[in-house]
């Protein structure tokens, strides 16, 4: 791939050749064979040759450019993916403490909503290809069961008020979640410094 300034002693060095052609036709055609050269055509058919050059220099200067545009939108790009994928997860781990406050406090309606939220979120996850070469598809399918399950044992405790459920159990399951969302967050803010 050439680089600008390849490029631009290519055209010098084209104007160059093309100055001493011009200075060869005019003064040394005539002395050869006037009637068989003719000076302005062989200066035109120069002049042609060297536009052609010039042109396909100046489409590889914006072929190269335009990659170098393309390669610096794709990082970016990245980058802001990377980004993204790290406050969807912080924004996980915080609906994972709020559940536990509120299963805490007996507020099981506001604990529903998050625990949905949050299943929500795992797959999410689980569908998006970024994630899958961090954390694998089974401790993904374990972690959406578990909320699911969980998120039954709610729905019977919000339907029959006499019925206790174990916090204790809700909130162990979703410590394992915290713990696995955060070593995933970990990761990825490692591959993010990579990238």
């Amino acid at each position: 791939m050439l680089n600008i300034k390849q490029i631009d002693k290519q055209v010098a060095w084209s104007i160059a050749v093309f100055i001493a052609i011009a200075i060869g036709t005019i003064f040394i055609a005539p002395k050869i064979n006037a009637v068989l050269l003719n000076s302005a055509s062989i200066i035109g058919s120069v002049a042609s040759v060297i536009g052609l050059i010039h042109v396909w220099l100046q489409v590889t200067k914006a072929i190269s450019i335009s990659n170098a545009s393309k390669n610096a939108a794709e990082n970016a790009r990245d980058k802001v993916m990377a980004f993204i994928s790290i406050v969807d997860l912080t924004k996980l781990l915080k609906t994972i403490q709020e559940t536990q406050k509120y299963n805490r406090h007996k507020e099981f309606s506001l604990s529903h909503l998050r625990m949905q939220e949050l299943r929500e979120g795992l797959q999410i996850i689980r569908s998006n290809p970024k994630y899958s070469s961090v954390i694998s598809d089974k401790k993904m399918s374990g972690m959406i069961s578990m909320m699911s399950t969980d998120i039954c044992s709610l729905d019977k405790q919000l339907v029959s008020k006499g019925e206790q459920i174990d916090i204790s159990i809700l909130n162990n399951n979703l410590d394992s979640i915290l713990k696995e969302l955060d070593v995933l967050n970990s990761k990825l803010r490692f591959q993010e410094e990579q990238i």
